[in-house]
């Protein structure tokens, strides 16, 4: 066996003689029988007292700076917490005479441990750590791979990069992926294409950093044990360059007004034979501010909201955060009865960035508002103009207040006849005052005070509160402090909960998982008091026909009207965020009296839907409100003509 060096040595150096017989003798520690064709990485240990001999081979071709990542992680992972010294190392990038292949790089370091109980840990670290490493070198040399200094055309490296990706079912933001163009100098042809790629994307060439193994191996760190034995190796370096790709396009990314979002739809690779068909979901998210966050479990809900047969596969989600760059790595698996395919597949890509949007965590500051002592006077004398007779019971009025982390508190008027014996409230902090009386004999007494309730119940899926049942379930505490009482400001409040608790048992079998949704189309019908005066059988109607046009592509506009005896619903939609406002002044125009008229709307998937409910209306208004509609569309069209003009 000859060893042929990959480098220019010295004839007359004895030190080179020597280097070349360490490497040989070496190579035969780590294959003792034969040296195998196939270049696999390799780690092997030996400990002789408290010194531990460390040898990495492993491919020469895409592996520039692995010698100086074995250092790092031989001083820092060996022992957690510690940095251990590193006594000596040596390394060579070389051939062997008798094998065909792009040859082999040797590194080998020797780390001191400091007493046993340091060797004790780092041998039990040495268990995993050769896996982590392979890994880690097989992750770097399928990034550099994809970008070989190959004379091919931006477009032919389109191709090629879908091709290196057979696990990859959506390839989806390439161009973020060509910026590592830029890491291979060799080729001048791929540096004049690397600089024109860059100019006109604005990215800076330097996307593959020098701590590029130190990055994966941070990845490799969050994966579960679990994680990573029931996955391929081949499967887990697609994923980590993956993640990396996808981090490194955000990084690039100019973030606008909520985060910076990339996803990739990837095909596990399991190392247990199992017939069921999955998906795994990688998303990379560049927060805007530190206090906003989200979870796998988010993620999954946001997934949930569009498949919601689906579900999560066991020991199949990590995540990744780096704090000082807002981002987060996040990666589940997901299942369910038949192939995912290719129009899920769109559905998913479609949907789920305003699925997650909707999910990611935004702590909203608590409001410094004293209580307003002006106004809490009025609603007393309000209420207590409200006790006429002997037998009234107690008048009440209920408002909001504030919220700390765990409660929501509402400010709470109870007024109050003295028959004799004065109302008991079992509150602290309870301000009593006298109102005068009734047929000056009985006297009317005034409570405020706080009302506390636990916040928990109530915070929806997207993390809002529901003060709507809030205040229904601080209505229902102070029914068990006081006995019957007459909610001055919930009577409509209760009207429209009746109504949106019916509208939601009629619709809910059509829109698993639309909770929000329902309650956002809901509380948007104005004027308000139609949501306490329209029937729910019109409102399930009206939001099925919104929904479908979600559902379409309403680039050249969605009308559709449907009649039900005397009352006409139509839905509208269309890909603008301003439709909302803008089609409304237009609306405004046909003169439709405001007693005949609902109109609510949402914005879900990139479109802006809205919805209307004419009671008692003429048959010529159909064509009127077509009419409107696609006219506003053809102004709204030849606007920016007009201004470029």
């Amino acid at each position: 066996m000859k060893i042929i060096p990959l480098f220019d040595l010295p004839d007359h150096d004895p030190a080179s003689y020597h280097h070349l017989e360490s490497v040989k003798a070496t190579l035969k520690e780590v294959y003792p029988d034969e040296i195998p064709n196939a270049i696999e990485s390799r780690v092997i240990w030996t400990n002789v007292g408290l010194t531990l001999g460390i040898v990495l081979v492993c491919s020469q071709e895409n592996t520039l700076g692995v010698g100086r990542y074995m250092n790092d992680v031989c001083s820092r992972s060996l022992v957690p917490g510690k940095l251990v010294n590193l006594t000596s190392s040596y390394s060579m990038a070389f051939k062997i005479d008798t094998l065909e292949n792009e040859g082999y790089f040797l590194h080998k370091v020797y780390a001191r441990l400091e007493c046993p109980e340091d060797l004790a840990i780092a041998l039990k670290t040495l268990k995993d750590l050769p896996q982590e490493i392979r890994l880690n070198i097989e992750a770097v040399r399928y990034l550099r791979d994809i970008f070989k200094n190959t004379p091919l055309s931006f477009e032919e490296k389109n191709h090629l990069i879908q091709e290196k990706m057979k696990d990859t079912i959506e390839v989806k933001g390439v161009e973020g992926i060509h910026t590592l163009l830029g890491t291979n100098r060799e080729s001048e042809h791929l540096t004049e294409l690397t600089q024109k790629i860059l100019a006109t994307k604005k990215i800076s060439p330097d996307v593959f950093s020098r701590e590029i193994f130190q990055e994966l191996q941070q990845l490799i760190f969050s994966m579960k044990e679990e994680f990573l034995k029931e996955r391929s190796n081949h499967f887990i370096s697609r994923l980590l360059a993956q993640s990396y790709l996808l981090r490194k396009t955000c990084i690039h990314k100019e973030i606008k007004d909520s985060f910076q979002l990339e996803i990739k739809f990837l095909k596990p690779h399991h190392k247990r034979e199992e017939s069921i068909h999955s998906l795994g979901v990688l998303a990379v998210i560049r927060f805007k501010s530190p206090s906003e966050n989200l979870d796998c479990n988010g993620l999954f809900e946001a997934v949930v909201a569009i498949l919601p047969e689906c579900k999560l596969l066991p020991n199949s989600r990590f995540f990744h955060y780096r704090p000082h760059e807002g981002l987060k790595s996040l990666y589940i698996e997901i299942t369910k009865d038949g192939e995912f395919g290719k129009s899920t597949l769109n559905n998913l890509k479609k949907k789920l960035p305003f699925e997650i949007d909707e999910r990611v965590f935004r702590p909203v500051l608590p409001i410094f508002m004293p209580r307003n002592e002006e106004e809490v006077m009025k609603h007393m004398i309000l209420l207590s103009k409200e006790l006429k007779y002997v037998d009234d019971i107690p008048q009440v009025m209920l408002n909001f207040y504030k919220q700390s982390p765990h409660s929501l508190s509402f400010t709470t008027i109870v007024v109050a006849l003295n028959r004799g014996q004065s109302l008991e409230i079992p509150i602290d902090n309870v301000e009593k005052r006298m109102m005068g009386n009734l047929r000056s004999k009985y006297p009317k007494e005034a409570f405020v005070f706080e009302l506390t309730i636990d916040k928990a119940p109530f915070i929806r899926k997207d993390r809002s509160i529901d003060l709507f049942d809030a205040r229904k379930a601080a209505s229902m505490r102070l029914f068990e402090l006081i006995g019957p009482f007459r909610d001055y400001n919930g009577g409509l409040i209760l009207k429209k909960s009746e109504i949106l608790l019916d509208f939601k048992k009629q619709v809910k079998p059509y829109t698993v998982g639309s909770e929000i949704l329902l309650e956002r189309f809901f509380h948007a019908i104005t004027p308000s008091y139609m949501q306490g005066v329209l029937q729910p059988s019109v409102l399930k109607r009206l939001f099925l026909l919104l929904t479908k046009a979600t559902d379409q592509s309403c680039e050249n506009g969605f009308f559709e009207h449907q009649v039900h005896g005397d009352t006409l619903i139509i839905g509208l939609a269309i890909t603008d965020i301003h439709f909302k406002t803008r089609f409304k002044q237009s609306l405004e125009k046909l003169k439709i009296p405001s007693s005949q008229l609902a109109l609510t709307h949402f914005d879900q998937y990139g479109i802006s839907a809205i919805g209307l409910i004419l009671r008692h209306f003429e048959e010529g208004i159909i064509p009127k409100i077509r009419d409107c509609f696609f006219q506003w569309i053809e102004e709204q069209r030849q606007q920016p003509a007009l201004e470029m003009a």
